[in-house]
């Protein structure tokens, strides 16, 4: 039977797993939700389980916001979508300045410099969110 760690890792591994206002937040690429079907089933039959893990593992973000500025402008960095919409609201930031610490998790999986640049660029470009990706072979 596989444990809660272990399905949260799983999820994680291929996507972003949060909680808030009681309720788990998973964002998977569509084509690879299969691949963890049953880390999701272990999440719900133990939401109260997960719920707590992922309350004690909370992002020493949450509830802040840090201001980066590169070449190309402002980052928010910011612990979750919550976050996210609080520097909106409060500091007239734009959703593709901010970069969850999902989406930062999501964008360092990419191995090469120039392409995780690329993302943030069309992230910052389309004003949008990160949610996933899938590798391509050559």
């Amino acid at each position: 039977m596989m444990t809660v760690d272990q399905a949260i890792a799983d999820v994680r591994r291929i996507g972003t797993l949060s909680a808030d206002a009681g309720r788990l937040n998973v964002h998977l690429p569509r084509a690879r939700a299969a691949e963890v079907a049953d880390a999701l089933e272990v999440l719900r039959a133990r939401k109260p389980e997960v719920l707590k893990k992922l309350r004690t593992d909370a992002p020493p973000l949450k509830g802040r916001a840090v201001e980066l500025w590169c070449r190309d402008g402002r980052i928010w960095l910011v612990a979750d979508e919550a976050d996210a919409q609080e520097v909106i609201r409060r500091f007239e930031g734009t959703r593709g300045e901010c970069v969850t610490t999902g989406e930062l998790e999501l964008i360092g999986r990419i191995h090469d410099q120039a392409s995780r640049d690329e993302v943030l660029a069309f992230k910052r470009e389309l004003n949008g969110t990160v949610d996933g990706y899938r590798r391509e072979s050559a």
